[in-house]
């Protein structure tokens, strides 16, 4: 697995599909692989940009690249617990490939396809995830950066429960099972993750 590859169930646009993929390159330097993703009874229309837990310190360098810079060296600390800082930063910083991925998924969700930023899990076929929504800029790499700071630990807490049997893969089709809270933490499975 590369450090984000991309999951589709099946590709109805794929121009729209390859342009996010070309701005995930531009901001990544990698192109991402295209994976099979297990459908589910419920709507498949559905692309995940996925992360390789252990790629996050790079993610997290991609993300900050242009917008907490801008912060200076004295907030970068508590950048990803204050919502209204890190909206400030991305307004003055936000780099021209971040804008790109922006426009891409926006291009999707315009075709009614949902897009997820998902967190792989190694040993389930599904992988837990957050909808993107880009009509909020600032909040979507918000949750970006705070979903990719915490990927270890979100990874940590899944495999935890699948082997306590308290969740079992696909884990009932629930993409939506992360959710960033307004201090940045992120709550999974009722644990909450603050960093």
């Amino acid at each position: 697995m590369a450090t984000i590859d991309l999951g589709r169930v099946w590709e109805p646009f794929p121009a729209e599909l390859e342009e996010l993929r070309a701005a995930l390159a531009e901001l990544t330097g990698e192109r991402p692989e295209k994976l099979t993703l297990q459908g589910v009874a419920g709507p498949n229309d559905i692309v995940e940009i996925i992360l390789d837990f252990d790629a996050w310190p790079r993610v997290m360098r991609w993300l900050v690249e242009g917008i907490v810079i801008k912060l200076g060296e004295k907030a970068t600390a508590a950048v990803w617990k204050n919502k209204a800082i890190y909206y400030q930063a991305v307004k003055a910083g936000a780099s021209a490939p971040l804008l790109r991925l922006i426009k891409a998924i926006e291009s999707l969700e315009r075709r009614e396809q949902a897009v997820y930023l998902a967190v792989k899990v190694p040993g389930t076929p599904r992988n837990v995830a957050l909808r993107l929504k880009t009509d909020e800029p600032a909040k979507f790499l918000w949750q970006l950066a705070n979903i990719a700071r915490c990927a270890p630990e979100i990874r940590e807490v899944v495999l935890a429960a699948v082997a306590a049997n308290e969740i079992s893969p696909p884990m009932n089709g629930n993409y939506e099972i992360i959710e960033v809270l307004g201090n940045g933490d992120v709550l999974i499975l009722g644990t909450v993750i603050s960093k």
